[in-house]
């Protein structure tokens, strides 16, 4: 019998350092959400590093997401996640630590009233979200001449988290990405916003259109 007991602490051991030696963990911006009841992908960027994560819900542990409020964009996660080799990383356990990056939570929320005010009518409204520099090359009236050759969704402003995507972020600008399909009615297109901060208010300060390749790959 004693001979068996080596090789089972060894068994033991090897099995605990693989565990520990192949589970990390981050704490970062939540980026970009999209999923339903059995999973999804979610991005989260720190320390430098952007991950694409995949879940699913019978084996991710989730704590602080008593309320939707966690699942904003902006949010601060730490994650425990591993690799799969044929899934790819993997998310375990996500903390919503109750904090906020606000560059990424203004730009968010900022694009999404956008789209909002424009699928009221509230054009002056919609107007005044551009930056200075973009007002001074585009008047009013040139903007309301634009938008009314467009069909905005009633839902836009309540659009699903996955209807946009963040990829990138400083203190004073976030680039942001976004799949028109849940703002523009009859319209599936792609473009790029540049969201910069001035004193302190937040302005679209430029909009570019992109691949469907350009949005999959980001």
């Amino acid at each position: 019998m004693k001979k068996f007991l080596v090789p089972l602490f060894l068994f033991i051991f090897v099995s605990l350092f693989y565990g520990i030696a192949h589970s990390s963990q981050l704490t970062g911006v939540l980026y970009y959400s999209e999923g339903g009841r059995g999973g999804g992908t979610v991005h989260v960027y720190g320390e430098g590093k952007l991950l694409k994560l995949h879940f699913s819900r019978e084996h991710l542990t989730e704590v602080g997401f008593d309320d939707n409020e966690g699942y904003s964009y902006g949010a601060i996660w730490t994650v425990n996640y591993h690799w799969d080799q044929d899934r790819g990383y993997i998310m375990d356990k996500a903390v919503f630590t109750g904090n906020f990056n606000s560059a990424v939570s203004s730009a968010d929320k900022l694009i999404r009233t956008h789209y909002g005010e424009l699928a009221q009518g509230n054009y002056q409204d919609a107007y005044y979200n551009l930056s200075p520099q973009w007002r001074k090359e585009q008047s009013y009236n040139s903007f309301v001449q634009g938008i009314k050759k467009m069909t905005f969704s009633k839902y836009a402003d309540a659009a699903p988290t996955y209807s946009l995507k963040i990829i990138g972020h400083n203190s004073k600008e976030v680039l942001v990405l976004m799949d028109t399909t849940f703002f523009i009615e009859g319209k599936t297109a792609y473009f790029r916003f540049s969201v910069i901060k001035i004193d302190q208010n937040w302005y679209i300060d430029k909009v570019d259109a992109i691949t469907y390749k350009d949005w999959s790959e980001s």
